[in-house]
C-alpha cells in the first residue's frame, strides 16, 4: 500500500512478488535474516567486516572491532591499518609516525628528528646540542666535544671553527679562544 498505486495493483495480483516485498519491508530478506523485525539490517557481520544487508571487509585505514557493525571506523592518527578486514589498528612504531586518520601505512621520521614511543602523530626535532643523522630514529644523540649544534632539527653537528673550542658534549655554541 505504500507503493505507487499502479505498482501495488500489479504486486497484489502476484502473491510471490508481494510476499517478497512484504518480507523485505519487515526486514526478512531470506531464511538467513538475523534481524527479522528490523527492516534496516538482515546480516550480522563478523569482526573486521560491516554491513546491514551484506558484509564488506573494512577497507585498509579502518577497522571493525565487533561483530554486527553496520559501519567501519577510520583508524585514528598515530595508528594505521594496511590490510582490509582489520579488527583493530596498529600503533605507529617508534621511529615512525601517522599524522592523519584513516592511514594505511606509517611514515619514518626524517633525519634531524625522532620518535621515541609508539603511536606518535609527529616526530620530535633533535634539540639544539644534538643530532639525528638517520631516518626512523628513536632518539637524538648529543654532539661530542669539539662539535656543537645551535638549532633544533640538526642532522649533523658542526665542528668548532678555528679560533674556538667546545669541551663538553651537547654544546649549543662554540667558545672563542682567548
Amino acid at each position: 500500500e505504500r507503493l505507487l498505486p499502479q505498482m501495488y495493483h500489479v504486486l497484489k495480483n502476484d502473491p510471490d512478488i508481494l510476499n517478497i516485498y512484504t518480507a523485505y519491508e519487515k526486514g526478512v530478506v531470506d531464511g538467513q535474516d538475523r534481524f527479522p523485525n528490523d527492516a534496516t539490517q538482515s546480516v550480522k557481520c563478523d569482526v573486521g567486516s560491516y554491513g546491514a544487508t551484506s558484509c564488506t571487509l573494512a577497507p585498509a585505514g579502518s577497522y571493525v572491532p565487533v561483530s554486527g557493525a553496520k559501519t567501519a571506523t577510520q583508524c585514528a592518527a598515530g595508528t594505521y591499518s594496511d590490510v582490509a578486514g582489520s579488527a583493530s589498528c596498529t600503533l605507529a612504531p617508534a621511529g615512525w609516525f601517522v599524522s592523519i586518520a584513516g592511514a594505511t601505512a606509517p611514515t619514518q621520521c626524517a633525519a634531524g628528528s625522532y620518535s621515541d614511543a609508539v603511536g606518535k602523530i609527529a616526530c620530535t626535532d633533535a634539540p639544539a646540542g644534538s643530532f639525528v643523522n638517520t631516518v626512523g630514529a628513536t632518539a637524538a644523540t648529543q654532539c661530542v666535544a669539539g662539535t656543537y649544534s645551535d638549532q633544533a632539527g640538526a642532522a649533523v653537528c658542526i665542528d668548532a671553527p678555528i679560533g674556538s673550542y667546545v669541551n663538553t658534549t651537547g654544546a649549543v655554541i662554540a667558545t672563542t679562544c682567548e
